[in-house]
């Protein structure tokens, strides 16, 4: 049994609605942006951390505007120059339709391996009954 020449057509994008794993919601443009979460700047002293946050695009909304209010006092003099831009830039893409593309590459990822499961699984269940196969 050859495996690997297995054809299978797999969808080319995520389902058109998923669950928002902040508020439960099912939304057709999931969205997950890498965000920096904090960044403290002291004169000669700079720290952050950025996360992958994803949600649906009010959650991811309301998520970038708190942020930005937090970094506005932790970033001083580099928050108008490192931090807004880019908060501004990740707010006017969460009002674009459609999941974002990391999204449907890791749904057609998981779903690619799925369905080869699935058919390796009913090949082997037909090579079973066949007792010819053995």
């Amino acid at each position: 049994m050859d495996r690997s020449r297995l054809e299978i057509d797999f969808p080319q994008e995520a389902p058109t609605w998923l669950e928002c794993p902040v508020c439960g919601e099912e939304t057709n443009s999931l969205k997950e942006y890498h965000v920096l979460d904090t960044l403290f700047f002291a004169l000669f002293y700079v720290t952050w951390q950025s996360i992958d946050c994803v949600a649906c695009p009010d959650c991811m909304r309301r998520y970038l505007a708190k942020r930005l209010l937090i970094n506005f006092f932790s970033a001083n003099f580099s928050w108008p120059v490192l931090v807004l831009p880019r908060y501004l830039i990740l707010f006017g893409r969460s009002f674009t339709l459609g999941h974002s593309k990391v999204i449907d590459e890791e749904f057609r990822e998981g779903y690619e391996k799925a369905c080869l499961r699935a058919k390796w699984a009913e090949e082997d269940a037909r090579n079973l009954s066949d007792p010819s196969s053995f």
